[in-house]
């Protein structure tokens, strides 16, 4: 696949990104796309940004490149069960001017709006999950997050 034609809103299922093979998207987003990937037999979700650096102004590229290293080394300080850990950060198909992407554990389910409304759980349960989130939310307070 040549860096021209490169397109990350569609990675087919097969294509490799560095070290991780896509199996299939499972999400869009504001900063891109996501992946559920694998690699050495274990699954993964893949955040791939929509734009190659090389393909942003300088000033532009200098304050994304800026963001996403301040966003990822704390990303990667967290170390809590109820957040989701980030295994890797690179430029794919290439270190300088390729796509940043950001490697995590995959966890399977519905994002919480989707839970809420399809699942009508018990109060007890929406109770259960926000303490979860709570907890989560003040770790990150503490580091300064």
């Amino acid at each position: 696949m040549s860096g021209q034609a490169i397109k990350p809103e569609y990675l087919t299922p097969g294509t490799t990104v560095g070290a991780y093979q896509i199996v299939e998207q499972v999400a869009s987003g504001g900063f891109g796309y996501v992946y559920r990937v694998r690699r050495d037999g274990r699954i993964y979700a893949l955040k791939i940004g929509r734009a190659r650096l090389s393909a942003l102004a300088p000033d532009e590229r200098a304050s994304s490149v800026e963001r996403l290293e301040r966003e990822i080394a704390a990303l990667t300080s967290l170390h809590h069960r109820n957040i989701v850990r980030v295994h890797s950060f690179e430029r794919w198909p290439d270190l300088e001017g390729g796509f940043p992407y950001l490697v995590m554990d995959f966890v399977a389910g519905l994002p919480l709006q989707e839970w809420r409304t399809g699942a009508t759980p018990a109060l007890d349960r929406i109770v259960a999950v926000f303490e979860k989130i709570a907890g989560a939310l003040n770790h990150m307070h503490e580091l300064g997050i």
